[in-house]
């Protein structure tokens, strides 16, 4: 064949070409051009009624594409792929009686030209107002903003009458919102980790009347568990958290994402306080003996939490150290260095002797007795200090608690300055520690002594914030890790059942609630840094809190 043969062949060729019709019509996968436009769809617009249901779109395409969905009620099953493929959606019930639309967009990723599907429901049938949510928005005592209900209809309503199980609310002034569909009311008695039933009757604007029951929980999540919480500690993870109960006695690792069981553990005691060792990352369980227990556990167990099952159970016998009328004797707390060096506090049901040995978790465990009467250094409890390089031991309760540091290195308790009168000449209760809480990552740690001062101490210059005054018996403190420049403190529990958020660089108090965390006081505070929530467990479970404290 010739040039002039083949250049008539190529203008034929390039004027069908051009003849070819562009128009999406009835959809083709033949038509997909490549890059060059925005992908090809089956459907453009689907229509439902007011009931869940699912759709598909045939995509063509061949190039990386995306999807966008406007609205959160219709969701997919995947957001980006390549070439030719079928979705799946999903659109949520439709709870209003107003019709309502969404736009999902399915955009060639190399062009940046998009192809849309509309989405339209309908509206559930028109009727009695119906209540579509209801939440609890927690407010500050200590800046003045109240606390009040929420609840939300489907249509515009006029609240006839409120009441719950607790308090009968028939003299509250509602606030309507601007479309008269939600409603807001204040609560004569606000309390964190209140729970209540209540009921709210309204009439429409056809004048049709409906009563409908709703629930309050001032908390966001509330996880109940058999038997009672005698101590407890989060995962490393921030994912769930280790519980130990009496009644039955039970060691149980609880889901913080759903309340699930993840692992549930016999235990040949009655267990109480857990740590965990961050040398081999085994749980370390102590016995319950208090007063009013029955039973009596000299012993303690070791667990594996990936496991979730008891590796080894050490008994502890008296040493030459131990008081001679009252030899019987059981371990109470345990804390660890990252080299495996560990702390073990015994104490006796008889006397107020605090006795304490050394436990190598390098060397299997084992436990050694100290060369000093327990008179030398009368500590009571140990803490697991900054980046867990060392451990910190407070002296027993008295008119001055003395503070000591140990490590692997220097065994012999060595004391640190810390004066737990705070250089505060006002100060008149003497120094008595209730409670100490390390910062993770910082070298401070928090201080509250019986029964009114708080104080933060920066241990690398000693140096000392400003006092804060607040019921500290009976009370627990955890830090802030939202930002760990800060020295923000959650303050909960003890006498009168407050819960504050101190502010210890000022110092202040920026949140203040009553509070009631199940049928007794608190067992354990934390704050989850992953999720922003306080963590607070008590005798009958978990309760997570999600708290604004810089409004």
């Amino acid at each position: 064949m010739n040039n002039k043969c083949i250049w008539i062949v190529m203008c034929m060729l390039l004027m069908l070409a051009c003849s070819h019709d562009e128009s999406v019509g009835d959809w083709n996968p033949g038509q997909a051009s490549g890059h060059t436009t925005p992908p090809i769809l089956d459907k453009s617009i689907v229509r439902f009624d007011c009931h869940e249901d699912t759709f598909s779109v045939n995509i063509v395409c061949s190039a990386d594409w995306t999807i966008k969905i406007d609205s959160s009620w219709v969701s997919a099953n995947k957001m980006s792929g390549r070439g030719n493929e079928t979705v799946k959606f999903k659109c949520s019930k439709n709870l209003t009686v107003k019709q309502r639309e969404a736009e999902i967009y399915i955009t060639n990723t190399f062009t940046g030209k998009s192809a849309k599907v509309l989405v339209c429901q309908t509206g559930r049938p028109r009727g009695k107002a119906g209540l579509v949510s209801n939440r609890v928005v927690v407010g500050n005592a200590q800046t003045g903003e109240k606390t009040y209900i929420e609840l939300t209809f489907d249509m515009p309503i006029t609240v006839e009458a409120i009441s719950s199980s607790r308090y009968y609310l028939s003299d509250i002034t509602p606030e309507y919102s601007e479309d008269h569909c939600s409603v807001r009311f204040g609560m004569p008695v606000v309390t964190l980790g209140l729970e209540s039933e209540g009921t709210v009757t309204v009439v429409n604007g056809d004048g049709a009347e409906t009563t409908t029951s709703f629930r309050l929980d001032f908390y966001d999540k509330h996880y109940k568990v058999e038997g009672q919480v005698r101590g407890a500690i989060v995962s490393s993870d921030e994912q769930s958290v280790w519980l130990s109960t009496s009644h039955p006695s039970k060691l149980i690792e609880l889901s913080l994402v759903d309340g699930s069981v993840l692992h549930e553990i016999d235990m040949p005691f009655t267990p109480a306080k857990i740590s965990i060792n961050p040398y081999n990352g085994l749980l370390y369980v102590m016995p319950y003996n208090m007063f009013e227990d029955k039973g009596f556990a000299n012993s303690f167990c070791t667990v594996n939490p990936k496991k979730g099952s008891i590796t080894a159970t050490y008994t502890i016998e008296p040493s030459a150290k131990t008081h001679p009328q009252y030899p019987v004797i059981y371990p109470y707390e345990v804390e660890f260095t990252s080299d495996g060096f560990g702390v073990l506090m015994l104490r006796s049901r008889e006397t107020t002797q605090l006795e304490w040995r050394y436990i190598d978790s390098a060397n299997d465990n084992k436990i050694t007795a100290t060369d000093y009467d327990w008179t030398t250094f009368w500590v009571e409890h140990v803490y697991q200090g900054c980046n867990q390089k060392s451990i910190y031991a407070n002296g027993y309760c008295a008119v001055f608690s003395d503070l000591y540091q140990i490590t692997r290195q220097q065994p012999v308790p060595q004391p640190h300055t810390l004066d737990t009168h705070f250089k505060n000449t006002n100060y008149w209760a003497g120094g008595n520690m209730t409670n100490m809480v390390f910062h993770r990552s910082r070298n401070r740690l928090f201080v509250s002594t019986a029964p009114y001062c708080q104080c933060v101490v920066n241990l690398d210059n000693d140096s000392y914030s400003e006092v804060f005054n607040a019921e500290s018996r009976g009370a627990k403190a955890a830090w802030d890790y939202t930002d760990p420049s800060r020295n923000i403190i959650y303050f909960a529990g003890g006498i009168g059942s407050l819960f504050l958020v101190l502010d210890m660089d000022k110092p202040d108090c920026v949140y203040y609630q009553e509070c009631i965390w199940g049928s007794d006081d608190i067992c354990t505070i934390d704050h989850l840094a992953t999720t922003n929530q306080v963590l607070i467990t008590s005798l009958d479970g978990v309760y997570l809190l999600s708290l604004n404290h810089d409004k």
